[in-house]
């Protein structure tokens, strides 16, 4: 309406300029535009007002209005710039979960920058809001040296740094490899010293799930060692690397591998834990198997029974014969 009136408005003070001399028509028209910009401006100036109205009342410890926060956010991820190094970290850390929560592509820019930031926790809630995105979407943003950065966060051992190494994986360049598989021996070094050595590394916790991780990552760059190193792990007796193999099949994706998982489906041994998170837990190394085949398959709206990842979930011989009867029927002869 706004926008209808100053047009009809500079319609009519059009004929009027015809009348005056070339100088004064640009003059006008300066004074015109400089008007109009100012008018646009006031819902940004606005939106900066109300931004930093909900930061000082979450300050003073009204956190209801967090999900607020969120929206004034995903209405503009630029409107965080100012305050993405302020020195209070409660301010960056709110302001980074908005980005995280606000799930807009032009957040990107300003996750990855708090990769930096000097508090842990911020830069765990940066990571995690980078893989929300599809990476398509994910990756239209990144460069070359923002694959660096992720690297750089992967290599603290930190909370979700096996989520770091799986991006760097699927940015898809070999070149990567030896970096990755740097990595993965030092990792699976620390769990050696976790059982042999009085003074593990602080950071061994996270030890297990950086070895798969990378170990996904090179596979999915065409490693052929780490390839055949995880069709070996798949055969072994031991429980570790076949928890490994199977987490690494599944997160692949590949229906050439199913001959690999269906004698797996066999072992009842109970999986161990190797997820870096508390209150996560596997199931049997049978269990494993079978969600990998669903998830391989894409079959989840096709079986009778719900997939749940965490929990004390045990599937019976007959759910697991219903999900290979479903994969032989797509399966060429």
């Amino acid at each position: 309406m706004l926008h209808r009136q100053i047009g009809v408005i500079f319609q009519s003070k059009a004929l009027h300029m015809q009348r005056l001399s070339p100088s004064w028509r640009v003059c006008l028209l300066f004074v015109f535009f400089c008007s109009v910009g100012v008018l646009g401006s006031a819902p940004q100036n606005d939106a900066e007002a109300e931004l930093a109205r909900t930061l000082d009342r979450l300050k003073a410890g009204d956190l209801t209005l967090f999900q607020h926060l969120t929206s004034i956010i995903r209405s503009d991820p630029a409107l965080a710039k100012p305050f993405l190094n302020d020195p209070d970290p409660f301010v960056r850390r709110r302001i980074t979960s908005a980005l995280t929560n606000a799930k807009h592509p032009d957040a990107i820019p300003f996750l990855l920058f708090k990769l930096q930031d000097d508090e842990g926790d911020i830069r765990r809630s940066a990571i995690i809001g980078l893989t929300l995105f599809p990476r398509d979407v994910l990756f239209q943003r990144c460069t070359a040296e923002s694959i660096e950065a992720i690297y750089r966060q992967a290599c603290r051992w930190e909370d979700r740094c096996d989520d770091a190494f799986k991006i760097v994986g699927d940015w898809g360049d070999p070149a990567w490899i030896p970096r990755l598989r740097e990595q993965r021996d030092k990792a699976a070094h620390a769990l050696i010293l976790k059982e042999t050595s009085p003074h593990p590394p602080h950071n061994v916790f996270y030890a297990p799930a950086i070895v798969q991780a990378c170990w996904m990552a090179m596979v999915k760059l065409g490693d052929a060692e780490a390839t055949e190193q995880l069709r070996l792990m798949a055969f072994t007796p031991e429980i570790l690397p076949r928890v490994f193999a199977i987490k690494c099949l599944e997160y692949l994706k590949r229906e050439a591998w199913t001959d690999t998982l269906i004698p797996l489906l066999d072992d009842e041994r109970d999986a161990l834990n190797i997820a870096p998170r508390p209150s996560v837990f596997y199931h049997r190394i049978c269990d494993l198997a079978l969600i990998a085949l669903i998830r391989i398959y894409g079959i989840e709206s096709e079986i009778s029974f719900q997939v749940v990842d965490f929990g004390p979930v045990r599937y019976s011989r007959e759910q697991i014969a219903e999900v290979l009867r479903i994969i032989h029927s797509k399966r060429p002869e």
